[in-house]
């Protein structure tokens, strides 16, 4: 899993939130090198282009949205100081921290912006919908990268219309965390836990929340909306958006009951406004995270959780699950979601702009990066691998770097990482992907609030998504 330090629930949720976006199955996805094929660049074009190697490459580079230098990141600062190890002669100007929608639009406008952009995927595609930045496919070519190394879900993020604008780099998954202590209260196991049986799993949650005095002590079942709707849509059959990115469908039948389900979840604990005033306190990963600290039963999470527990809760006492589709226990789903790198147009120096993305997302670089890791991972700390938007990455880490740790609770969990990514749901490639983001948002937090029925909500968020849709062509 990736390296991610003690992260408050706010920035978390401000991560998932950017990633969360609208969802749709990620299968009949085409291989990059396709996609790239598709851009509509021409031959002309393509042939002015040049990606420079380490020992031809000089100038100053500016990145937006990345910490290389942060000692805490090791995963960050691995890869960044090997690339600027071999790319000696290039001076590279970091703007680490979030970026601002309108600063970086408002750069580009004036023709001074940064030369690679780090930020998540849906926010790659929204540039590209205002036309912000460039088609990557005339890099790809000349850079040879083996586009063919990365994961199809995460491609599909960041191709739009058959053009790719983004390279994807890492690749977070969902999956369910089981308090086993919280269960084993109940008169219950983990074994117990059926994620596919909805009412049962209504059940669990009425028998695993706690109050005391009036106030809430433990969530029985978090099933974390509105930010994982797409995820819970795609267990019953629906989505937010069509495979093409083109149609919003967020009002169909198996989505607006997958929301209904969750409302009732939240509605059994004593609302959203209570969970959100327990909940915003959660060191979520942290050392006080809420399964050590007996705050939630079962709450889905991404795995990035499993390497925060790894290094500060070593001896936990949980058990992760894979998430499953509604009533078909063997059908494996999760949601994938994750950052990548963008050259924005008017960018100076675009070739050493992609030289970096395609080095610092490179399978050489991730196990380099990997090995650092595993060094800040010593007894009685757990390291539970490093999880990457490259297939081949991920393959070199976990036969080459990673080895089991003996404790049942992590190895089990790695295993089910590791096998779920292929199950995933993502974001397909829209031109309105932030304002069919906020549409789902709006319209099911309407519901958890009790402002509307779940099917009138999801009414109106679709046809605000539709409207978007519209306008964006």
């Amino acid at each position: 899993m990736s390296e991610r330090m003690a992260w408050s629930r706010r920035d978390f949720l401000r991560q998932a939130g950017g990633a969360v976006g609208a969802t749709a199955l990620a299968g009949g996805v085409g291989a990059l090198v396709e996609a790239c094929g598709q851009s509509g660049s021409s031959p002309d074009q393509s042939s002015k282009v040049s990606v420079p190697g380490p020992s031809d490459a000089s100038g100053t580079l500016r990145v937006w949205g990345f910490n290389g230098t942060d000692p805490l990141n090791v995963t960050a600062k691995s890869r960044f100081d090997a690339f600027r190890a071999r790319f000696r002669n290039v001076s590279v100007q970091l703007t680490p921290g979030g970026v601002d929608r309108q600063r970086f639009l408002s750069a580009v406008a004036a023709g001074s912006p940064p030369d690679l952009l780090y930020v998540s995927r849906p926010d790659i595609t929204s540039y590209a919908a205002r036309g912000a930045l460039l088609d990557l496919g005339p890099y790809v070519r000349a850079a040879r990268m083996d586009t063919q190394q990365y994961r199809h879900t995460a491609v599909r993020e960041v191709t739009v219309s058959g053009r790719l604008y983004g390279v994807p780099e890492l690749a977070n998954v969902v999956v369910a965390y089981v308090n086993n202590r919280a269960v084993r209260e109940a008169g219950l196991s983990p074994s117990n836990v059926d994620l596919s049986d909805w009412e049962k799993m209504a059940d669990l949650n009425r028998r695993l929340t706690r109050t005391a005095g009036g106030q809430l002590q433990r969530v029985g079942y978090d099933p974390r909306l509105p930010e994982l709707a797409p995820l819970w849509a795609a267990a019953n059959g629906g989505a937010i958006l069509s495979g093409d990115g083109k149609k919003a469908v967020m009002d169909s039948k198996q989505t607006v009951e997958a929301v209904r389900y969750g409302v009732g979840l939240r509605q059994a604990i004593g609302g959203q406004q209570v969970y959100q005033a327990f909940a915003q306190a959660w060191d979520t990963f942290g050392a006080r995270n809420p399964i050590v600290s007996d705050q939630v039963g079962v709450v889905l999470l991404e795995q990035s959780l499993l390497t925060s527990l790894g290094r500060v809760s070593p001896d936990a006492d949980f058990t992760v699950l894979p998430f499953v589709a509604h009533r078909n226990g063997r059908q494996r789903v999760t949601f994938m979601s994750g950052n990548g790198w963008a050259i924005p147009k008017g960018a100076t120096s675009p070739g050493l702009a992609m030289a970096m993305a395609k080095f610092i997302t490179d399978p050489d670089t991730w196990v380099l990066s990997a090995r650092a890791n595993v060094a800040t991972f010593g007894p009685p700390r757990v390291y539970a691998g490093t999880c990457t938007g490259n297939r081949l990455a991920d393959e070199r880490i976990f036969k080459d770097v990673y080895r089991p740790s003996g404790k049942q609770a992590f190895d089990e969990a790695v295993r089910i990482v590791l096998d779920i990514k292929e199950h995933a749901v993502t974001l397909p490639g829209s031109r309105a992907a932030g304002d069919v983001t906020d549409a789902m948002t709006e319209g099911v937090n309407a519901a958890l609030l009790g402002r509307q029925d779940t099917a009138a909500a999801m009414k109106a968020a679709n046809q605000r998504a539709r409207q978007a849709l519209s306008r964006a062509g």
